[in-house]
This record gives C-alpha cells, structure tokens and sequence, in this order.
C-alpha cells in the first residue's frame, strides 16, 4: 500500500488535504471513499496520467484498434512501472466472458509479434478495465487514482480528461453529496440502458454481475410505453415486473386503465421494448 500511495502522490496535481482514502472492502478489493463529506461537484482528485496513447487508424488491423489496445501497445513499448499496481480482468474460468476475452487477447498478441504474449495479453487485460476514453483526438488514457472507483449504475463520481494540449489531466468530482465513508463511484457503461443492457455489458466487459440499487430495485426509467388503449402518458416499471402490468396509477394513460387481457398486455410491451432497444443501439452507435 505504500508504493501506491507514493505513486498517487507522484500523479496528483491536486493541493490541499486528501478528500479520499483507500480501504480493503471484501468482493470489491481496493475501494476509494470519501475522507469527509463531500458536497456535490467537488473536486476530489486531478492527476497526470500514466499513459496517454492516441487510438489506431481505421486502416490498422482490427485487433489493435480501441483506447485499452492503443494504451496497451504503449506499456508493451514503454513500460510504466505504476501499471503494474493496476488490476486485471477477473473472468470467472471458462465463463463465457473469459473466452471472449482470451478470443480478443490471443488476436491482439498476434498482432504485436515482436513482444511477448503473456506479456501482450496482461497490458491489453489492465488496459481494458481501467482505461479512460478521450476525443479530439480520440484517445485512450490510464491514469492510476482514477482507476480505484467501484462501479454503480447511479455513480457518486464522474471522471473527466482534460485536453490534448493540457497533458490529458484525470479530474474525478462528484456529481452528488457523498457521506464520509461513502464509496466514491464512477459508472462503467453509459448509463441511459436498460437494466439488461447495463448488465450484460459489465458482465461481458468487467466480470461482474452489478447487484448495485439501481439494477436490483429501482424502477426501469428508461425504459418506456405509450399505453396502447389511449396513446396518453408512459408506463414505466422494474425489469424484474416485465411479465406482469404495473400498478401504479402513473403506469397507464390517464383516459384508461391497463388491458384486462394479460396476454395482449405482455405482448404488446415486449413489441415495444424490441422497439426502444433498437432505437437506443442505433442512438448510441452514432
């Protein structure tokens, strides 16, 4: 623990008192949480990445294009003895997610046949559940403090990427009032999916089934009907409530009430999820 902290003492740029704190949290390992209470849009941290590394043309090979490929062929090329303190992917064996990833792995070490493989496959396995996203130009930036964030799909926290020219400076600030002792939170996927999508994605990408508040109780609010008797209003409702109508007033148009015939009811909503899904991918691909 000491020769991280040294290292996050080195990358800060941040005066002042220390707004955070590392602690041990069983299932989550290292976990960042408030020092005090935080108000909303406070700065808790800024510091220097580790590496900053501009992503591959669209003319490169298919397996070295992406911000975790482009930061990994930069640590393969120099290495940054701080990205040794950073986690890898933590696939369960044989799952479904380990095979994806050993799929993507083996075709980027192909891909950099003048390094190591189980060299090229660590990088590209730390690179791709800590790196941060930046544009103009796109990039992929790793920092270290800023890679010790829980997820939650209602995050506390958001992380920023300062300019090219500025050094590409890591800015975590809330985005709510935190309680001391809180975790300080970041989301992992853009957060406006579905509960299914939201899950699948992390599942897929980071391992992890997210049990967080959002995911297991709150009501799906982006997810929504038109009611298919009178046109008026929306129905929103929990993932897990799919299969039956909802019934809370708000669920309804205001000139009518559900469909009797549960059936017809199901059906018509899962047309129309088919629909908002479709809509949302097509959304988040442009």
């Amino acid at each position: 623990m000491d020769s991280l902290h040294s290292a996050i003492s080195l990358a800060s740029v941040a005066p002042g008192p220390l707004l955070w704190r590392l602690v041990s949290k069983e299932g989550f390992g290292r976990v960042l949480v408030a020092a005090c209470d935080l108000p909303a849009g406070t700065l808790v941290c800024s510091e220097r990445p580790l590496v900053v590394a501009p992503v591959a043309a669209a003319s490169s090979p298919a397996a070295l294009r992406g911000e975790a490929q482009a930061v990994a062929v930069a640590l393969l090329e120099s290495p940054v003895e701080a990205a040794a303190l950073l986690c890898s992917p933590a696939h369960g064996e044989g799952s479904a997610e380990a095979v994806a990833f050993d799929v993507a792995a083996d075709a980027f070490a192909a891909a950099c046949p003048s390094h190591d493989s189980a060299t090229a496959r660590h990088w590209l396995g730390v690179a791709s559940v800590n790196v941060h996203a930046a544009e103009r130009p796109a990039r992929g930036v790793l920092g270290l403090l800023t890679s010790m964030m829980q997820h939650d799909c209602t995050p506390s926290a958001h992380v920023t990427v300062g300019s090219e020219a500025g050094g590409s400076l890591l800015s975590l600030r809330t985005c709510r009032d935190v309680a001391q002792g809180e975790p300080l939170s970041i989301s992992y996927v853009v957060s406006y999916q579905p509960t299914a999508d939201r899950r699948a994605q992390l599942l897929s990408q980071h391992g992890f089934r997210c049990a967080c508040h959002r995911c297991e109780q709150a009501p799906e609010l982006v997810r929504c009907f038109v009611c298919h008797s009178c046109g008026e209003d929306a129905a929103r409702w929990s993932a897990s409530a799919a299969a039956t109508p909802p019934r809370s007033t708000t669920s309804r148009g205001q000139s009518c009430s559900p469909p009797s015939d549960r059936a017809t009811w199901a059906s018509a909503c899962a047309a129309s999820t088919r629909t908002t899904t479709r809509w949302w991918r097509r959304t988040a691909a442009t």
